[in-house]
């Protein structure tokens, strides 16, 4: 039998793509769960976790005077907390509802692939996500991009293609309403998707959707009416809307303000890629290969790749401005993506059987040119000090060269530093410093821009040969290599170690942690809290009474403003901090923050301390919390 007819017949077979497909779900199963119990926790999900309990016990509520700083939408916190009143407050609740939330998240990606591509797509999809380890990483803590991404998907289930039921685009709807109740950013997800619903449905489902979500949307801000203002005052301009005014934040200068440069918001940008890469290249790829309307496959597919790229691109410009366009957290894109990601990806799988050439040539030349170089670009912090060493920096500094004034050769020899250090009237260790950073752009520039040619001199072959059988253009052959060749490596780099491993079982040893706290603080005893960035210890200690402006940590801490009315608005500052230290029962200390005012103050007599707990992290030695209980 000729090979490619015994190929053709073995993918044709269902069960072969359904099996690989399991088998992808398999990995994603296991690897969710092993990152679950070897993550550290951080400071986002100690804030999910501890406020969303205390809500849902009904200790404070979203938005309240002198409770918590609710920076995000109610549901965020809500659906976390109700799921721990049910289960039980603590980091194992939280992160066994994360693995839940990235099943759940799989089964609809599987679900919704396979309806709009076929069972190839599916298994592919599904392939995707269970190899993005760095992805995975980030849906198995209990923030709420899993949260979020999950929700999305199961919009796009009962809402995306044709032939969709009346119940099933009002459910999706409503879903869609609850997604921006969770997360505020997502907010263009709702009135794109009624557009598309009434694009794709007609009038008369477009104005039923659009009345289910207009309900659902008021009914749910009638719940924290009016204090959920203070959302949408921190996200639109109070100029336009004057009658958020008395929603504002108040003004204070804020602790965290980190000044970040040009160089490491392009680094930003493309590490954010690297870590999206099919769905963002995926997305561009569709936009360049965009057919005329006369050549879609069908005409649901052309609304439903419309519908997707705008959702896609708005959310991700969006987000882009968001990090890159501010200082408050530039290295936060890759993270923001995480909420839409799988926008791309089902963007390409409905899109890609109708992708035609380009029209302007010159873009898919720069795509590939640009993309090599930057995503290279991005790889610079994981694997400059291997490619570059300092000490092969320091060696080529040393070498002579002659001596050069007026731009002619004079006399004797220099080493290489000192004829830097002295035409630029600099030090030769900021000699060295600059040659490190230069030398590392240079060559990982260069070899991003020989990848690129590469893919431009033996991509449209390789197109081919993935594609055999059918006539596809240059074009789309070169464009499919990049997407496919980019997955390939960025799927491999994503094997590096994250700044968030730790290898041992994070969530028992949070457990011992909690257990020593439970055993030495009183219930209902004042509590100090600076026992590192998560809050999850608290969980263990829920009848005591904290201080909830402290739960964000030196984010919510203000170096200027009036003291009350930080504390109304659920910020503190250096006054809070003193008054609650006179007044607090039991002070806790994570020992790798021991020292500074708050040690002083527990060591001044009026505490005893007591034996600290075990280390909370158990790869890092200076995890335990020190405890100190007052005496007075």
């Amino acid at each position: 039998m000729n090979p490619s007819v015994r190929w053709k017949r073995l993918v044709s077979s269902p069960w072969l793509a359904e099996t690989l497909a399991g088998l992808g779900a398999a990995l994603f199963a296991l690897q969710i769960w092993v990152y679950a119990h070897t993550q550290t926790s951080i400071l986002d999900e100690g804030a999910y976790l501890l406020k969303g309990y205390f809500f849902a016990i009904g200790r404070y509520t979203p938005y309240q005077d002198y409770g918590f700083w609710t920076n995000h939408m109610p549901f965020s916190f809500l659906i976390p907390g109700i799921v721990q009143r049910i289960f039980g407050p603590g980091l194992r609740t939280g992160r066994y509802f994360a693995v839940f939330l990235g099943l759940l998240m799989l089964l609809g990606i599987w679900w919704l692939a396979r309806r709009i591509g076929g069972r190839w797509w599916a298994a592919g999809a599904v392939g995707l996500f269970a190899f993005n380890v760095q992805l995975i990483k980030v849906y198995s803590v209990m923030a709420s991009q899993g949260l979020v991404a999950c929700m999305l998907v199961w919009v796009l289930v009962l809402t995306l293609g044709n032939q969709r039921r009346l119940w099933q685009l009002l459910l999706g709807t409503a879903l869609a309403v609850l997604v921006v109740l969770t997360r505020i950013n997502m907010a263009p997800l709702l009135p794109l998707l009624i557009l598309y619903i009434l694009w794709e449905n007609g009038w008369r489902v477009g104005l039923w959707s659009f009345a289910v979500g207009m309900l659902t949307f008021v009914g749910g801000h009638a719940f924290f009416w009016p204090e959920i203002l203070h959302m949408w005052a921190s996200w639109l301009p109070v100029g336009l809307f004057p009658f958020l005014e008395p929603w504002a934040r108040p003004a204070a200068i804020p602790n965290w303000q980190p000044e970040t440069s040009f160089s490491d918001r392009i680094l930003s940008f493309f590490q954010a890629i690297r870590l999206h890469y099919f769905s963002t290249v995926g997305a561009l790829t569709t936009l360049i290969l965009w057919p005329r309307k006369s050549q879609w496959k069908s005409a649901w597919r052309m609304r439903a790749a419309t519908f997707l790229v705008a959702l896609f691109m708005l959310l991700w410009a969006f987000h882009a401005w968001a990090s890159l366009g501010k200082n408050y957290c530039v290295y936060c894109l890759d993270a923001y993506i995480s909420f839409f990601a799988i926008l791309g990806v089902l963007l390409v799988i409905v899109a890609a059987s109708s992708w035609r050439g380009a029209r302007m040539r010159w873009l898919p030349a720069g795509l590939i040119f640009c993309l090599s170089a930057g995503i290279s670009f991005g790889l610079i912090p994981i694997f400059g000090s291997k490619l570059i060493s300092n000490r092969f920096v320091y060696r080529l500094m040393q070498v002579d060269v002659p001596r050069i004034k007026s731009f002619r050769i004079q006399t004797g020899t220099t080493e290489l530093w000192g004829y830097f250090a002295n035409k630029f009237a600099i030090s030769e260790t900021q000699v060295v410093e600059y040659a490190i950073d230069m030398l590392r752009i240079v060559g990982f520039v260069s070899l991003g821009l020989l990848a690129g040619w590469l893919i431009w001199r033996f991509g449209e072959k390789l197109g081919r040969g993935l594609f055999q059988g059918e006539t596809i253009s240059p074009v789309v052959a070169r464009l499919t290599a990049l997407l496919l060749v980019g997955t390939l490596i960025t799927l491999l780099v994503g094997l590096t170690p994250y700044d968030r491993d730790c290898g041992g079982d994070v969530i028992a040893s949070y457990e011992a942690g909690g257990a020593r706290l439970a055993e030495v603080v009183p219930a209902g005893a004042k509590v100090y809290w600076w026992g590192g960035l998560s809050a999850v210890p608290l969980l263990y200690i829920p009848e005591a009474q904290i201080y909830p402006a402290q739960i964000n940590d030196g984010y919510s801490y203000r170096l200027s403003g009036d003291a009350d009315e930080l504390e109304r608005f659920g910020w503190w500052n250096e006054e809070l901090a003193e008054k609650w230290l006179q007044e607090a029962d039991v002070i806790l200390i994570e020992a790798r923050q021991y020292g500074g005012f708050a040690t002083s103050f527990a060591e001044s007599g009026a505490f005893d301390e007591t034996s600290p707990t075990p280390p909370m992290i158990p790869c890092r030695a200076n995890s335990p919390i020190h405890i100190f209980v007052r005496t007075e």
